[in-house]
């Protein structure tokens, strides 16, 4: 088992110094970082959805697809001020995390879709 876990981790570090390619390592972290607290929010957002009663969760349906069927046209200003005023900030249902990564298992993410997502963060964080 430890021979294989190490197998994963410099199979892990591999990629991450391809994928980062000719930026250096400390460059890389501050997007990696960047990224992994996004997803903190998005999740910790999902909590304050269901745990507060914003959305209504079928059973066997996830928070983001109730998310995304429930917070849209005219109501979707809505659940963001409320989610805004709650939180500090608010991340709309096709910015967030599971929406960002069944974009990417589906290959239909592009690059500027990141850039989307972030500038779209700080516009939402600043619903009041």
């Amino acid at each position: 088992m430890s021979n294989n876990l190490q197998t994963i981790t410099s199979k892990l570090w591999a990629m991450a110094n391809e994928l980062r390619g000719t930026m250096d390592a400390s460059e890389y972290k501050n997007y990696i970082l960047a990224f992994m607290f996004y997803r903190y929010l998005s999740e910790h957002q999902e909590k304050y959805l269901v745990g507060n009663n914003v959305i209504d969760v079928e059973k066997g349906e996830s928070i983001n697809d109730a998310y995304l069927k429930q917070a849209v046209g005219a109501d979707l200003d809505d659940y963001l001020q409320d989610i805004s005023l709650s939180l500090g900030y608010a991340i709309a249902p096709n910015d967030t995390w599971e929406s960002l990564i069944n974009k990417i298992n589906d290959a239909q993410v592009i690059p500027s879709d990141y850039q989307t997502i972030f500038d779209n963060f700080n516009k939402n964080s600043g619903i009041k």
